[in-house]
């Protein structure tokens, strides 16, 4: 036995994998206490379990921690997120018996209403029988255009290039998954993300935190389910971006047609081509015809 070791526990994946459960904590614990005298271990640093992007709270990681290791002869020290109360890193409150979830789900952190109207959207698109498949690169396209609409995603995104740049969505996705809303899913040669039967059959109780953003919600499922490849998505982010741009500069004026056409023309993210010009044409025209840009 070496004299530092890390042990992993259950549930070191990728971003978007299986929900993190309480009993996938408890789980690791109890393997942990069974085999800590066998691995020689006399002292032990933890951190807080599941919490954070995992998703769970500490009120109940906390005590399921110090219920399954408090007893065992070896030095531990565990961290509790940043911000925790001090009431909750007293014997008092660690100490307290179980209750949670039948499911072994466990105490969750609330949701964010903006990554539930995210949410919203591609349990709408599936129910859109033209609408394509949604893989990672398409669903930061999305959260890019949700975050443009002022939908509080709290993402931040760079304009460097064609479409969107920059922005993670990292958080996003590991929350929807551990919240098992989210699923990744086969779907030909590429993965598709989906919304899961549990959110189908939950999002009704968070209706009252997306409402505000069904506008927005309708908006973007109008437009992504017209989408059918990444070149075109950032085309007509591109358009977005430019039109943004020129009513920034004009504002209470619709922006003329051909003003927004030179301005793509002359843009050096944009090669002047004939292939290309006909895609930022067809873009421009989509965008119009679905009242996300107004041109005159």
């Amino acid at each position: 036995m070496r004299d530092a070791a890390v042990v992993r526990l259950p549930r070191t994946r990728s971003a978007l994998a299986l929900p993190l459960w309480l009993e996938d904590i408890a789980a690791g614990l109890d393997h942990l206490a069974a085999h800590l005298r066998e691995w020689g271990v006399r002292s032990l640093a933890l951190p807080p379990l599941g919490c954070g992007n995992g998703g769970l709270a500490w009120e109940e990681v906390g005590p399921l921690i110090y219920r399954t290791l408090a007893h065992l002869p070896v030095d531990i020290e565990v961290y509790a997120p940043y911000g925790t109360p001090l009431a909750q890193l007293e014997t008092a409150f660690l100490s307290r018996p179980a209750n949670t979830s039948t499911e072994g789900v466990g105490k969750r952190t609330a949701p964010q209403p903006g990554w539930i109207a995210i949410m919203e959207v591609l349990r709408r698109l599936q129910a859109r029988p033209e609408a394509r498949p949604i893989g990672r690169t398409l669903f930061q396209t999305l959260c890019w255009a949700m975050t443009e609409l002022g939908v509080p995603t709290g993402l931040t995104f760079g304009t460097a290039g064609r479409g969107p740049r920059q922005g993670d969505v990292r958080p996003i996705l590991t929350d929807l998954a551990n919240r098992n809303w989210l699923q990744e899913q086969p779907q030909g040669r590429t993965m598709a993300l989906r919304a899961s039967p549990q959110y189908d059959k939950e999002h009704a109780r968070f209706a009252a935190a997306y409402a505000p953003y069904d506008t927005e919600i309708a908006k973007a499922v109008d437009l992504f389910a017209q989408i059918r490849t990444i070149d075109q998505a950032e085309d007509i982010m591109t358009v977005f971006q430019a039109a943004r741009r020129l009513q920034v500069a004009h504002p209470g004026q619709a922006v003329p047609a051909h003003q927004l056409h030179a301005h793509l023309l002359a843009s050096r993210t944009t090669a002047d081509s004939e292939q290309t010009q006909q895609a930022l044409v067809e873009a421009v025209r989509m965008l119009v015809a679905l009242d996300w840009i107004r041109l005159n």
